[in-house]
């Protein structure tokens, strides 16, 4: 289970520097639809903190 915890995490870094890489080349026209890409961009790295506690308590318990 840890591994596809981390092909997880590895994949939400990707679309999240692919969005991350959009915006810095200007893709977002409108005032919003740049609003709408940081809010993405927040949500992967909350995803990607929580996916990183539960791999630490997996391998904690494993270690019980």
């Amino acid at each position: 289970m840890d591994e596809t915890l981390k092909i997880l995490a590895k994949q939400l870094a990707e679309e999240e520097q692919r969005i991350k890489d959009d915006m810095a080349q200007g893709r977002a026209e409108e005032y919003a639809q740049y609003m709408h890409a940081c809010g993405i961009v927040r949500g992967f790295q909350i995803a990607q903190g929580l996916i990183g506690t539960l791999i630490q308590n997996i391998q904690e318990d494993d270690d019980e």
